[in-house]
């Protein structure tokens, strides 16, 4: 049984969990899903948080790079996939929104109703403007009124509303500080980043950021998780390995059997009938089964 099939949480408890790991004064790297299967093995294993990225999304829904393709409708159906099959608190990366302030009413209440305990709102400019190049933020007032219409938008006030800003790969220090103190102003219950790179800026954003909790993505953070957290940093994201693995791991199979190789194909390679029944509930259904059908 996993943790889920023991004991379901309902989706205000899990947003409860998610504040309580924010506040509790620790940095910690979340499980990275995608679809029920990562879900249901992140629960099994013991993890309580977990983040469904943009880039995995795109991938696994349509097969595309993360250039502003997902539809919000991709997004939430694949959220609640993800939800109903664990007690996992998922942090949802919703891009800029899918549009304007009143876009992000919709988003964000359609996450909240898929079971999303966290949702993520960019300042980028998406998708890519005809003759752009690279990373464009949208202006700060805009930003603002996106973090009101999300704090506004939710119907269980335990939903946790993340301000993401990208300031610092295009901006500097100073424009990052600027937009935290922003949003930290605005009422949203963490700070997300990206592009923080050494131990100064990070500085700037602990001092602007009115003791929110501080979430950091980007595998070129060096500093340890015991470091992080004295800079209030409560996530560190360094990549989204479970993704790429399984997708080396369709890869190497399908190109053994394209060269006849597949009856050589190690055993050690694929998953074990233990964690083959762990990923799709086994168990749990085995149970239901002897109770309800005999």
């Amino acid at each position: 049984m996993t943790r889920f099939e023991e004991e379901i949480v309902s989706p205000s408890a899990k947003r409860q969990n998610l504040r309580k790991h924010l506040r509790g004064g620790t940095c910690f790297q979340p499980a990275s899903v995608f679809d029920p299967v990562s879900a249901r093995l992140a629960d099994s294993l013991g993890f309580e948080i977990a983040i469904f990225p943009g880039s995995s999304a795109s991938a696994v829904v349509l097969g595309a790079p993360d250039i502003a393709l997902l539809s919000i409708n991709d997004l939430v159906d694949q959220t609640r996939r993800i939800t109903r099959v664990s007690n996992l608190s998922l942090i949802v990366d919703a891009d800029n929104g899918y549009g304007n302030s009143i876009n992000v009413i919709a988003a964000i209440r359609d996450l909240e109703a898929a079971g999303a305990s966290a949702i993520t709102i960019e300042d980028t400019v998406l998708p890519q403007r005809k003759g752009t190049k690279g990373e464009h933020l949208i202006e700060l007032d805009e930003l603002l009124s996106k973090a009101t219409a999300a704090l506004e938008a939710r119907v269980d006030p335990e939903t946790i509303i993340i301000g993401r800003t990208h300031a610092l790969r295009t901006g500097g220090a100073f424009e990052a500080e600027r937009r935290v103190l922003a949003l930290a102003s605005s009422g949203v219950d963490a700070i997300f980043l990206v592009g923080v790179t050494n131990e100064d800026d990070l500085k700037v954003i602990y001092n602007s950021s009115n003791g929110l909790p501080i979430l950091l993505g980007g595998s070129e953070v060096k500093l340890s998780e015991a470091e992080l957290a004295r800079y209030n940093v409560s996530i560190i994201i360094r990549g989204h390995q479970t993704f790429q693995a399984s997708v080396q791991g369709i890869y190497s199979v399908l190109l053994a059997q394209l060269n006849g190789e597949l009856e050589s194909y190690p055993v050690s390679n694929l998953a074990s009938t233990e964690v083959m029944d762990m990923a799709i509930g086994k168990n749990y259904f085995r149970s239901l089964n002897s109770r309800f059908l005999g």
